[in-house]
Parts: structure tokens; sequence; C-alpha cells
């Protein structure tokens, strides 16, 4: 019988069979230009807070945000971060500060995991892996969230990350760690967009398609190992920072 993670959505969690197997890498893509970062990133979120509440270990790898602006985000929309940082429980990769220029870049360096050449891939890979395996003893209970990773690819290559992919892939299967990887199709090439999709255990896709004047939002999943999930195509609407589905 599959494990099943809930993604802190029940309206998801029915849609992907019941839930994200567990040990599962998972992209979540944005298929269009209209949508924005919204849902990708509403979702991924709603799937890390859900585990630290659960008491999992969680990890947030970030390359298009500062920490300290993506906590207070999270807490403004009644999902407090902070708490299950404090108590050790969520570990932030940070390939954005140094890159950004931050003037906050000391105080982020100090309270998470800096990558002060965002450029330089390798050593992007190897201080994720690395946290991987001091994690290991609890890695049965640890999701991680990438945001995103269309973000890091474009600032470290597509060769150096899909290798450190191929390791996690490797690794969650082994030790049932699961992760969200946030995809903007639109800016890679499609070759690449299908090596990623072929080797990830999930997708699921948000769109966005303009209609007159107004824009009309869906998710479906193209793909889901281990479940019995729905192949239709359900709408959404934005609510403020939350989603409602038809």
């Amino acid at each position: 019988m599959v494990d099943l993670v809930k993604s802190g959505s029940e309206r998801i969690d029915k849609i992907v069979g019941g839930g994200i197997p567990r040990g599962s890498i998972i992209l979540v893509e944005e298929s269009n230009e209209e949508l924005s970062s919204f849902p990708s990133g509403y979702l991924s979120l709603k799937f890390l807070y859900e585990g630290l509440k659960s008491g999992e270990t969680g990890i947030l790898v970030l390359s298009e945000h500062l920490p300290s602006w993506y906590m207070s985000h999270a807490s403004s929309i009644g999902m407090d971060l902070r708490p299950h940082k404090s108590r050790g429980l969520l570990r932030i990769v940070d390939a954005f500060t140094s890159l950004s220029g931050s003037a906050n870049d000391q105080q982020e360096a100090q309270e998470n995991i800096m990558v002060k050449s965002p450029s330089y891939g390798s050593e992007f890979s190897s201080k994720l892996l690395d946290l991987y395996s001091q994690l290991e003893d609890r890695l049965s209970t640890t999701r991680t969230v990438m945001d995103s990773l269309s973000i890091s690819i474009y600032m470290m290559g597509f060769s150096e990350i899909w290798k450190m992919l191929l390791k996690i892939i490797a690794q969650s299967g082994r030790t049932g760690h699961t992760g969200l990887l946030i995809l903007f199709p639109q800016m890679h090439e499609p070759k690449e967009v299908a090596a990623l999709e072929r080797i990830v255990d999930g997708i699921i896709e948000f769109r966005g398609e303009r209609v007159r004047s107004s824009v009309e939002y869906s998710l479906r999943v193209k793909k889901m190992r281990g479940t019995d999930y729905s192949m239709e195509t359900i709408r959404y609407f934005k609510t403020g920072e939350s989603m409602t589905f038809e």
C-alpha cells in the first residue's frame, strides 16, 4: 500500500489520488505567463507548513525570494514558519541573497545556509546534498520545497541541476523524503522540460488562460506514480491570498 503525504489541501489531495506518495519528487508547473507564481507558491507553502505542523522536518530552497520576505509573507497568510525554524525543524538554503546584493545579507547568512556564489552550481548542489546527509536519520519525515527550480537552473545551469536532481531522486526513493519543485516551463527549452518531466515522480500543472478581459485558472495532474489520480481539469478561483476550487 502506498504511503501518502497530505498536501495541506483536501481538494488537491483528492485530485492526486489521496495525497502525494511519500518518497516522490513532484514538479509543480505554471504553464502560462499570465499566471505569475501565485498557485505554485501557495501550494508549495501549504505542503511545507502541513509537514511542519505534524512535527516533520522541512527544507526550503530559495533562489527567487529573500528568506526574510518569504517568512513574513507566510506569516501574513496564516502559515507562520518562524516557530518551526526556531525549533530546528525548518532549514533554509538561501541561493538568492548574495545574488541580489541585499543589505541584509549578513543577517540572512547567520540565520540560513548561504550559497555565496549562486552562479557556481557545484556549491549550491553540495550544500543542499550535505544538508540531506545531516538529516539522514529523519529524512523519512522530511519535506522539501524549491522555489524555484527554474531560477536555480537559470543561475546554475541545467547540467549541474540535472546531476543534483538525479541524486535527490535516488535518495528520496530510499528514505521516503518528499519534495515539490516549482517550474516555469516557458523559461526552458522544450527538451529540458521533457527531460525533467521524465525523471520526476509526478507533475501538477497550473494554467491561466485569458478569456476576453479575464483569466480563467485551472489545474490538472499530468503524472503521479503510485496513485489513482484524476485526469480531470479542475477550475479554481483566486480569493485574496488563497484558492477556491469549483
